[in-house]
């Protein structure tokens, strides 16, 4: 049992080092908007970026995990634990985070970097491609963060596992810029709490997703204004 255990923790270990390593060579490529620096990528660098995340911090460690069997911290938040326990509050929640997203005051920073993706023309297909590219990109974040992470600290205790994956998902937000950190700091909080009531990371994603396209929208219709 000991050395199953010790293994285990060896395998996890493993996984976090790639995610750091992962992470690492994402920012290097210049694939992270930042507000130092801003300008926008061409559409299709963008839709690349998104899927290489889901791939590289998602679908690739969970596939390497289920075909060696083991563990891996925070799998079972992938279900989809009780929609009608959490499906009314978190649209409720998600129409908050839209608002909020929509309406708050954008600076020349954000509005130089956002929308992200911004083909010359919108039409039904590029705005599938801005869907689905933000979706498989926050599955893959929510993931990492109040799945792997959140789960794999737990038993460290409930608050300080909290308190742990947040601080890491601020210092991870830290490259775009300390305004998103520090917001990243109450959305962390806010997100774990929800995970560990409902069981799956579904709500935090919905309401990450709804907070993204808010502020890809509000960048959007201040561009055409100006």
């Amino acid at each position: 049992m000991t050395i199953a255990l010790e293994s285990n923790d060896l395998i996890q270990s493993g996984y976090l080092v790639w995610l750091i390593v992962a992470y690492v060579a994402y920012i290097a490529t210049g694939a992270l908007p930042s507000d130092k620096q801003p300008f926008r990528k061409p559409p299709l660098r963008v839709l690349v970026d998104r899927l290489g995340f889901f791939i590289a911090f998602f679908a690739l460690p969970l596939l390497v995990f289920t075909l060696a069997g083991w563990s891996m911290p925070g799998y079972a938040s992938l279900g989809m634990g009780e929609p009608m326990r959490w499906l009314a509050p978190t649209l409720g929640i998600s129409a908050l985070a839209f608002a909020i997203g929509f309406f708050a005051k954008k600076g020349p920073a954000e509005l130089g970097n956002y929308p992200q993706y911004l083909p010359a023309r919108w039409g039904a297909g590029k705005i599938a491609l801005e869907l689905v590219s933000w979706s498989l990109y926050l599955y893959a974040y929510e993931f990492v963060f109040r799945g792997f992470l959140l789960y794999a600290l737990l038993p460290l205790g409930t608050g300080l596992a909290i308190v742990a994956q947040t601080g890491l998902y601020a210092f991870a937000h830290l490259p775009k810029s300390a305004k998103e950190a520090g917001a990243a700091v109450i959305f962390g909080i806010a997100t774990a709490i929800m995970t560990l009531a409902w069981g799956t990371i579904l709500p935090a994603f919905i309401v990450h997703l709804a907070l993204a396209l808010a502020n890809d929208l509000s960048c959007f219709r201040a561009m055409k204004r100006a």
